[in-house]
């Protein structure tokens, strides 16, 4: 009995340790463009219910690396990996039905979706929610609720996307009345992110 405790305990360290490693194996080979191993070794993982590679076959199947490309696979992979809860594949997902890749062209769909990708601290999804608050690409128009987006942004990026954000409360703070400007900002500071 002891001897099967002791196989137990073994699996169940070296499984994961495989599974991460099958999954590094294949990062190294994208970035080498070596697209056809990172398929064999992604694409099991992903059927597995591997998050990251769920995700990964998606991008491998929306530009065709490795696979034919095939953009209702890419939003297949995409949307498993988002119901995870994975902010990236939400943010690829609504990438998709901004561009009617894979699906038709919807823009409260792509709303949904970047939300989805926002609300879980994705600084590019915050963003990019804060400018279509400010046109109304797929939600009604509001200048305040860009600013909130682009001031947690700001607060939840680095770098880059940090100086992105700012750019953008420069130029919507100037277009909106204090009130609105404090309004945004409380409403940023109480952001509260999804689980």
């Amino acid at each position: 009995m002891r001897a099967f405790f002791t196989a137990l305990l073994l699996l169940i360290i070296a499984v994961p340790q495989a599974i991460a490693g099958d999954f590094e194996d294949g990062m190294e080979a994208y970035r080498a463009k070596d697209y056809g191993k990172a398929r064999i070794l992604w694409l099991p993982l992903a059927q597995g219910g591997h998050t990251f590679a769920m995700n990964n076959v998606g991008m491998m199947y929306k530009k065709g690396n490795g696979v034919p490309q095939d953009h209702k696979k890419a939003v297949k992979y995409f949307k498993q990996s988002s119901d995870q809860g994975f902010s990236l594949a939400s943010y690829n997902l609504a990438a998709m039905y901004q561009s009617g890749k894979g699906v038709k062209k919807n823009r409260k769909a792509a709303f949904k979706w970047m939300l989805k990708a926002a609300e879980k601290r994705f600084g590019k999804a915050q963003i990019k929610l804060g400018r279509w608050y400010k046109i109304g690409f797929g939600v009604k128009k509001s200048k305040v609720k860009a600013l909130e987006w682009f001031l947690i942004a700001e607060n939840n990026s680095k770098g880059r996307l940090a100086e992105l954000a700012a750019k953008e409360i420069k130029k919507v703070k100037t277009i909106l009345s204090e009130a609105e400007i404090a309004k945004a900002t409380d409403a940023a500071e109480s952001f509260v992110p999804a689980s």
